[in-house]
């Protein structure tokens, strides 16, 4: 009995798309209502023309057709008013962007937040500027960590310019200095740039009596507390 042949034709049907996918209104509402930034329209008087569900709780309002023909005056402080409408007018003048500026927002009622911040030119099919556009993130918990660094870091700094002893914090996987105390130049006689420089400035400066002891002992008892006597030139 001979094989037949059977013959299949295989014919792609193109996925139709849904409406909605093509329809570019559809998807800026759906991004302007999903995102957890803050989103916003102005006209060339910095004036707003659309703001986003968020944009609308960030400035106290139910909805976000209440902020329709207002500005940043009626709801920010004037310092902060101030400083963005001149941001909004040289990025008209000039056409350009302003990417991640960080800006402090001053609020009537003596609150200060944080957001990091870019404004884009909007321009019309003639490639007029017409006004701006802009998306905004609140940063204020990132900031507020960032301040109490570096507050921790002064008064730490504080406290070991007050010291009179000498003492060190090295990275030992990175062999890195991390820190000397400024007592090192006037006990060791040496600069805090040196060491920074080289770990092993401080070893160098040990007598040489002493040196290859001390050496064994940093080498032997690394993860342990311990107390030594040497003499340094």
């Amino acid at each position: 009995m001979e094989p037949s042949e059977v013959k299949i034709e295989i014919t792609n049907t193109p996925d139709l798309a849904e409406p909605e996918l093509e329809d570019d209104s559809y998807l800026l509402s759906a991004l302007l209502e999903s995102t957890t930034d803050s989103i916003y329209f102005k006209d060339i008087d910095s004036c707003f023309v659309r703001i986003n569900r968020t944009q609308a709780r960030c400035l106290g309002l139910s909805h976000p057709s209440e902020a329709i023909g207002k500005s940043d005056l009626d709801y920010f402080a004037d310092q902060h008013s101030h400083e963005a409408r001149q941001d909004e007018i040289e990025i008209i003048r000039l056409g350009r962007p302003m990417i991640g500026k960080e800006e402090r927002e001053d609020w009537p009622d003596g609150t200060v937040t944080w957001a990091s911040t870019s404004k884009m030119p909007l321009f019309n099919a003639e490639g007029r500027c017409i006004g701006t556009f802009g998306i905004s993130r609140d940063i204020s918990k990132r900031r507020k960590t960032q301040e109490a660094l570096l507050e921790s870091e002064a008064r730490f700094r504080d406290l070991t310019n007050a010291i009179h002893e000498v003492f060190w914090v090295l990275d030992l996987r990175n062999n890195k200095t991390l820190y000397v105390s400024p007592a090192y130049e006037r006990i060791w006689g040496r600069s805090c740039a040196q060491f920074n420089a080289n770990v092993g400035d401080w070893l160098s400066a040990v007598h040489e009596e002493d040196r290859e002891r001390i050496e064994t002992q940093y080498a032997s008892i690394a993860n342990q507390p311990f107390e030594t006597t040497f003499r340094i030139h």
